[in-house]
Parts: structure tokens; C-alpha cells; sequence
């Protein structure tokens, strides 16, 4: 019987030797593996691997994040943000928005921040209240110390 550690593995090394681009291909290429996977189960482990899709010249692929990006997306990523209400967006380079909700999502424990969504390049950050913003943004610099200096 295959684990999760198992099945984490697979995932690791089929993401590292093989260009994978959505969550239905690495799904197809685990059961080729003999890995019977739900979507939400892939879209667990994905998070738990900091697997995040970036841009390449041939369009989205799958990548793990090494610290080195991750520091690289939190350092010079971001482009911009703006508030409006209870939401915040924050503008990065091509392909650097996944991992910048990943830094806000593992390192800023803040009851003020519900959660993020990341596309290719914004990531939407959703507050608890418009009253919250000071206090998530003074989280959200603890991870980010940058970030402060790209608000518009």
C-alpha cells in the first residue's frame, strides 16, 4: 500500500524531471503511477510541497519552490499594492504571485487575514474587516519587509 510520503515523493519527482502545467496532468501522471488521488488530496499535497505554477517561455508550469525563489519573490516580486475595503492587491512579476501567498499563508499568523488567492501575477489577500488592514499589513511586513514601500 502507498503512503502519503509515497505519494509526496512521486509528486516531487515528477515535478523535477518532467514539465507538468495543471493539476490534471500531474493527476493523470500519478495514477499512471498507481497513485488513486482525489483533487482535493492534490491540491493539499501541492501546497504542503510549495509547489507553485510559474511562467516559461512555453507557457505554466509546475515548480517547488527553493527558498532562494521564495526570498527572490518576497524581495523583489512585488510590484505593488493597493487596498481597497477588506481586500488587498498585491501586483507582482510574472509567475512570483504563488509564492508571495505562500510566504503570507506559511509565515504571517494573523487573525486579521482569512486567506489569499494567487494567480500568475496579483494575489488577492482577504482581511476579516477594512478595520484590519493596519494590522495584516504589519503582519504581512514581518514576512515581507518590503512591502510596506510598494503601497499605492
Amino acid at each position: 500500500m502507498k503512503t502519503k510520503d509515497d505519494r509526496l515523493a512521486a509528486i516531487t519527482a515528477i515535478i523535477s524531471s518532467q514539465v507538468v502545467s495543471n493539476q490534471d496532468e500531474l493527476l493523470e501522471k500519478l495514477n499512471l503511477k498507481g497513485f488513486n488521488v482525489t483533487q482535493a488530496t492534490l491540491s493539499r499535497d501541492i501546497k504542503e510541497l510549495k509547489i507553485v505554477k510559474v511562467h516559461t517561455a512555453n507557457g505554466y508550469k509546475y515548480q517547488i519552490h527553493s527558498e532562494k525563489h521564495l526570498n527572490t519573490a518576497r524581495n523583489s516580486g512585488i510590484l505593488s499594492v493597493d487596498s481597497a475595503s477588506n481586500l488587498v492587491v498585491i501586483k507582482t512579476g510574472p509567475g512570483f504571485a504563488g509564492a508571495v501567498a505562500s510566504a503570507i499563508d506559511t509565515d504571517v499568523a494573523c487573525n486579521a487575514i482569512m486567506g489569499t488567492i494567487a494567480g500568475d501575477d496579483t494575489v488577492l489577500v482577504i482581511l476579516r474587516s477594512a478595520d484590519s488592514l493596519a494590522e495584516a499589513m504589519d503582519a504581512i511586513s514581518g514576512a515581507i519587509p518590503n512591502i510596506k514601500s510598494k503601497t499605492i
